[in-house]
């Protein structure tokens, strides 16, 4: 039995509008899989190796390396009252909304956004996910 992924509604008052205390919802495509982060410092997307490492969101469970995600692929940052994405460098690149990112430049997220992490897609929306009781 095939079901649909589930996603977060794009209504807001300004998509690019970070409020504080807002988390962030990560979906991983074609999985699926979700995770919801705070953005208090900025937050690593890529690969530990197995090593716990601060600040760092592990994608290895998520076939990262087949995807080409680099170890420190690119950051998610409070920038005031916006989410930004920042490329590190990586050796397969970023891509926001089908746009290449230059390394090292801040790029404003929007709620609904859809980055590209070599070849691992990531929907964005500002909230989390309610966690059933």
């Amino acid at each position: 039995m095939k079901r649909q992924p589930q996603t977060v509604p794009l209504e807001r008052d300004s998509p690019s509008h970070f409020p504080l205390q807002t988390s962030v919802l990560l979906q991983f495509l074609p999985s699926g899989a979700c995770r919801t982060v705070e953005i208090g410092e900025p937050l690593i997307l890529g690969r530990t190796g197995g090593a716990p490492a601060d600040n760092i969101l592990d994608l290895t469970e998520l076939n990262a390396l087949a995807h080409g995600v680099s170890r420190r692929h690119c950051a998610l940052q409070r920038r005031g009252d916006y989410l930004s994405v920042i490329d590190l460098g990586s050796a397969n690149g970023t891509f926001l909304n089908d746009q290449k990112l230059m390394p090292y430049i801040d790029y404003i997220v929007s709620h609904g956004d859809h980055l590209i992490l070599g070849t691992l897609h990531v929907a964005v929306f500002f909230g989390g996910m309610d966690t059933p009781d």
